[in-house]
């Protein structure tokens, strides 16, 4: 063996064990948000160090850097208003238009192989039944009190030891279930792809999906997961050029709803009232200019704050970390409100946010793309799709992708741009 395989050979081994790090680190960041901070901090110092180390090595699709360009170019402009405008909230959030989309960057280099990607599948899978056992098992904690509730440090805001059933879930991972519910729904979708093991098991995980939504009850939970097969169906269709009214489109949805009505049936004899709660808490999400439903008219006199403060500077906004003159919602972070997409319009303004959402239609575009040409690739783009715009919907109502933790929601439709660019050579520079 020459000089040359065996350095190639090396290089390979450390580009494998940097990617079971950065597994280890995706699966912390989707169970463990804002948990063991030590060891994320270790796997992404080992990341990068692994990526200095091995630059040459290192292949990343044009249009993923191209992508990436554009949208911390784009954030650094507006903390460049932010700056000039001497916005109060602007060096906290730095990182998060800067700093952060870097380092995933880094991360997505790593990812350049089908079976890394997969991988990233499994961990997802595997996330998704970690959180939905330790809410089911919290909850059944503060039932029969065989298990000290207490335990269940992360999933546990408050409880009453006397009358349990006052209970609120209240963990950061309740995030990661926007994403992930509407991912293993659409994964449903593709049967034929996987083995009967698989499916039952992806039977198995929604069931379970679906007890913890009850449980932690959130309003865009629930919005996007019933929304999400029809976001799957949506996609495959512009993917497949297939009817609505086809007979495999409407064979899937008529199982789907069957399968939640029967669900629902079943579950309301072991959770009448959670199911009430949520009913009630739809309605009460919904009434905006009722004082009585405290979230909703926060969010009511929110926007039009907001939009008052965006009319002040229609085209080029105010600039990231801009706070209102005569309203917050928090008086140690004034700058930080809940609806995300209104924000962005009072920071960067229209041009901002044209731009914004073009970097997301591109990017969805890019993936059908790849989709329609390559039918091995469908069940990943249509799943992280899925999840992805999912996660967008609920972030309308709570700034989710502001953190580190989150941000993998909207990138790891990119990893699969860069797998397909790898692996098959292209320099997607190529037409749509």
């Amino acid at each position: 063996m020459n000089k040359s395989k065996i350095v190639n050979n090396q290089n390979k081994a450390i580009a494998i064990k940097a990617s079971f790090i950065a597994i280890a680190l995706f699966f912390s960041m989707i169970a463990l948000p804002f948990e063991v901070f030590y060891l994320k901090a270790i796997l992404i110092l080992i990341i990068i160090v692994s990526f200095t180390l091995n630059f040459t090595y290192i292949k990343i699709s044009k249009f993923v850097i191209l992508w990436f360009t554009a949208y911390i170019i784009w954030g650094f402009l507006y903390l460049l208003l932010g700056f000039f405008n001497e916005n109060e909230g602007v060096s906290s959030l730095f990182s998060i238009f800067f700093i952060w989309p870097i380092i995933y960057l880094i991360f997505i280099s790593r990812i350049r192989t089908l079976e890394i990607f997969k991988k990233l599948f499994l961990t997802i899978k595997i996330a998704s039944l970690f959180i939905s056992l330790y809410t089911i098992l919290y909850y059944l904690s503060l039932k029969t009190m065989l298990i000290n509730p207490a335990i269940f440090h992360m999933a546990m805001q408050s409880f009453d030891m006397i009358n349990p059933s006052e209970y609120d879930i209240s963990a950061a991972y309740i995030t990661s279930l926007m994403y992930i519910v509407p991912f293993n729904i659409s994964l449903l979708i593709f049967q034929k792809q996987q083995q009967k093991s698989e499916i039952l098991f992806l039977w198995l995980l929604l069931i379970l999906n679906l007890i913890t939504v009850i449980l932690v009850n959130r309003n865009a939970l629930v919005i996007v997961v019933v929304l999400s097969p029809f976001i799957s169906l949506i996609l495959l269709r512009i993917i497949e050029k297939e009817s609505f009214f086809s007979f495999t489109v409407s064979l899937i949805t008529f199982k789907f709803f069957i399968f939640i009505f029967i669900f629902i049936f079943i579950t309301s004899f072991f959770f009448t009232n959670e199911l009430q709660i949520i009913f009630d808490n739809l309605i009460l999400g919904f009434q905006f200019s009722s004082p009585e439903a405290a979230s909703a008219y926060a969010r009511y006199e929110q926007f039009f704050a907001l939009i008052e403060g965006w009319k002040k500077n229609i085209f080029f906004g105010n600039g990231i970390g801009a706070t209102l003159e005569h309203f917050s919602r928090n008086d140690k972070y004034p700058w930080a409100f809940e609806l995300s997409y209104v924000v962005l319009l009072f920071t960067t303004g229209l041009v901002g946010v044209l731009f914004y959402f073009t970097l997301i239609f591109i990017l969805i575009k890019k993936n059908i793309f790849i989709a329609k040409i390559n039918q091995e690739y469908r069940i990943f783009i249509v799943s992280t799709l899925t999840g992805m715009i999912s996660f967008m919907i609920a972030n309308a109502t709570n700034p989710y992708l502001y953190t580190f933790e989150h941000m993998w929601a909207l990138f790891t439709s990119l990893a699969i741009i860069n797998v397909y660019s790898y692996q098959t050579n292209r320099s997607f520079n190529a037409k749509y």
